[in-house]
């Protein structure tokens, strides 16, 4: 499996995962998956907790779905491109063959 990466400067690091968790939603405490509406909030039923993905973690899933998400969009708009071109051509060699029978 081939790796890419990209080179970020030890002192623009922080700087760069901060703005992926701003700009794409990371949020430090989630809703707790095992909060039980039947029994009161308490530290043993809490409503929120803390987010078992990092911001690290989260800022690594943001480039990798940036990724996918830019080569479905290619893979879109290349079928779309052939869909076309393949209709296109169909049509250009169609006769139907509709005559006017009163050409008069």
């Amino acid at each position: 499996m081939a790796i890419h990466g990209v080179d970020i400067p030890d002192e623009f690091l922080d700087q760069v995962v901060a703005a992926l968790a701003y700009n794409y939603g990371y949020q430090e405490q989630i809703d707790n998956p095992n909060f039980n509406n039947e029994e009161p909030v308490s530290e043993n039923n809490p409503e929120m907790i803390e987010n078992p993905e990092t911001v690290g973690m989260f800022a690594n899933k943001c480039v990798r779905n940036f990724l996918i998400d830019n080569v479905k969009t290619a893979q879109i708009r290349q079928a779309t491109e052939a869909a076309k071109l393949a209709a296109e051509q169909a049509l250009a060699n169609l006769e139907l063959g509709i005559t006017d029978p009163d050409p008069t």
